[in-house]
């Protein structure tokens, strides 16, 4: 089940920032009051108004824990059988090098009581159970299913994402990390752009706030972050302890050092 709200507001140039919030859970005890997903969409479409064009800049970078979801996705996405048995995975071959900063560590956990992804079985039929993906900065395994672990030589250990959690997190929160910061920008959400599975070049839009002397401040947008994810998660520098909960990824706060953003 699921409770999704999208507001538009109107500012006095006639533009129309909008935003959202949602929840998700297995059972409706577990999700929170209707009226506080809306209160939260219209809350986050008020701080957009005035929102200007972000500056060109290398700085820290605070990625909001929902942000963080999508961002953990395209990192791991190309971790499997599948993509290293055709070509596209910059993961091939890599199993059991450090690749990442050792702040990032990977559990997938299909056996968490009401967790969106908890399975007792795969779709193949195999058992599941919990493992480490990655620990701390280090590949220690892929998703390997029957059929592509056959074609690339691998061992089937189960083939699909169940529970992924981001663990290790700090004592920070977003609000904390900005603080420790000081100065850089929070991203709130990435608008469209893509990523490149077999080397990890990436490209994407995002929008949220600069950070000025610990707090949130002016809103920006039209905004690209570029890079490379691996050498990205590399500057990983710290991880938060606000994971969002309603997703069958779940990540923190988020802290990059050194990172490319374009812009005005």
């Amino acid at each position: 089940v699921s409770n999704v709200s999208v507001v538009t507001v109107k500012d006095d140039e006639d533009k129309k920032p909008e935003d959202y919030a949602w929840s998700a859970a297995r059972h409706v005890s577990e999700l929170p009051p209707g009226g506080s997903i809306a209160a939260e969409a219209l809350t986050r479409a008020l701080d957009r108004l005035g929102a200007v064009k972000g500056p060109t800049r290398k700085s820290m970078m605070v990625v909001e824990p929902r942000a963080a979801v999508s961002l953990v996705a395209r990192l791991i996405g190309p971790a499997s059988a599948r993509a290293v048995q055709q070509h596209t995975s910059m993961f091939a071959g890599r199993v059991g090098e450090q690749l990442v900063s050792e702040h990032l560590t990977l559990v997938d956990d299909p056996l968490r009581p009401r967790a969106l992804g908890s399975r007792p079985f795969d779709g193949e039929g195999m058992a599941s159970h919990r493992r480490t993906i990655v620990d701390r900065g280090v590949l220690r395994q892929l998703y390997v299913d029957t059929y592509y672990g056959r074609k690339a030589g691998l061992t089937p250990n189960g083939g699909s994402v169940s529970n992924l959690v981001l663990e290790g997190g700090s004592a920070l929160d977003a609000v904390g990390w900005m603080r420790e910061v000081g100065n850089g920008v929070l991203v709130t959400s990435w608008l469209g752009g893509n990523a490149d599975s077999t080397t990890g070049d990436f490209s994407m839009g995002c929008r949220g706030f600069l950070i000025e002397n610990g707090q949130r401040g002016p809103a920006v947008q039209e905004m690209n972050v570029t890079g490379n994810l691996l050498e990205l998660f590399r500057g990983l520098r710290g991880v938060g302890n606000d994971p969002f909960r309603f997703a069958s990824l779940q990540a923190p706060t988020l802290v990059f050092e050194g990172v490319s953003f374009s812009g005005a």
